[in-house]
């Protein structure tokens, strides 16, 4: 019976597994996917500004060297969308796996992407969840399975009887007589003693390692609780402040630099800006999704929305 738990824990901890790196890998495709769209924005951006520049050159309000750079710009901005797109395929690969898939009958996820709103569950309510671990569950059945043995070589230790009954004919009288013995086997008090010192020993290193497992994941669900209420308040504020205000500031110099007020060095780096902005709201979702998955794992709650 331990066994047979033990062993439906152990299944019930691969497919917790499979279950966080599937979604893990479609976590990876969609942030490339962000990655492609945002490319593919800063590349409108620089063909627009290219347009411009072209324009003003052919007015005689600057020179070829605006324009050339200009090109430059587009040509590498076309550049980090292959790049980006290849990104993409290769993680959109990577997750079809999970599925079965040895190519891809997809190209891209549904599903948000942002950091979660409100407020986080409360810590002691994921600290219970996290008591059902499938592998804390896995590592104490694996205990229950050397406990289960203690006994089992306990048992051995008890010498097996040997009875023997049958009749015999005795020579002199030729009477029949019915004879039995009992054989024991020897030495009584000390066999199998080292099968029960090592099970016990190994039981008892089972408990340890069940102990420390628990121990240590209760800490980490702490530490990743604290990392993503972080992580939340980041988002917050990149989308709040910091996004907003370098988009205010590429209008701005959109509108400058047609108007030739400002030169294309500042559209560059106005667009540079937007676009570090952006990417940094990506790969902060990006993480805080990430964290909230392996937080889901150790506290037992990935599979709820399913």
């Amino acid at each position: 019976e331990s066994e047979t738990a033990a062993s439906r824990a152990e299944q019930e901890m691969r497919l917790g597994t499979l279950l966080f790196e599937t979604r893990r890998a479609a976590l990876a495709a969609q942030s490339a996917q962000e990655k492609v769209r945002l490319a593919e924005e800063a590349l409108a951006l620089v063909r627009e500004a290219e347009s411009v520049a072209v324009a003003r050159e052919k007015a005689g309000k600057t020179t070829f060297l605006e324009t050339e750079r200009a090109r430059a710009e587009t040509a590498k901005a076309e550049i980090e969308v292959e790049a980006r797109k290849a990104e993409q395929r290769d993680a959109v690969r990577e997750l079809a796996l999970f599925w079965g898939e040895t190519e891809p009958t997809f190209d891209a996820v549904d599903g948000p992407f942002d950091a979660a709103d409100g407020t986080l569950p409360p810590l002691d309510d994921l600290l219970v969840r996290a008591s059902s671990n499938p592998d804390l569950l896995a590592a104490e059945a694996q205990t229950r399975t050397y406990e289960a043995r203690i006994g089992a070589e306990r048992a051995a230790r008890v010498p097996n009887l040997e009875l023997i009954a049958g009749v015999r004919r005795f020579e002199e009288g030729g009477d029949f007589g019915f004879v039995a013995g009992v054989g024991i086997e020897l030495p009584f008090h000390t066999r199998n003693l080292d099968g029960v010192r090592a099970a016990e020993a190994d039981a008892e290193a089972a408990r340890l390692a069940a102990t420390a497992a628990r121990l240590r994941n209760e800490g980490v669900v702490r530490q990743l609780y604290a990392r993503l209420d972080t992580l939340r308040a980041r988002t917050a504020r990149l989308k709040g402040t910091v996004l907003p205000a370098t988009e205010r500031t590429l209008a701005l110099v959109r509108d400058a630099h047609r108007q030739g007020k400002a030169g294309y060095l500042d559209v560059i780096e106005a667009r540079r800006t937007r676009v570090e902005a952006r990417l940094h709201l990506i790969e902060t979702v990006t993480e805080y999704q990430g964290v909230s998955l392996e937080l889901g794992r150790l506290a037992n709650t990935l599979s709820d929305n399913l």
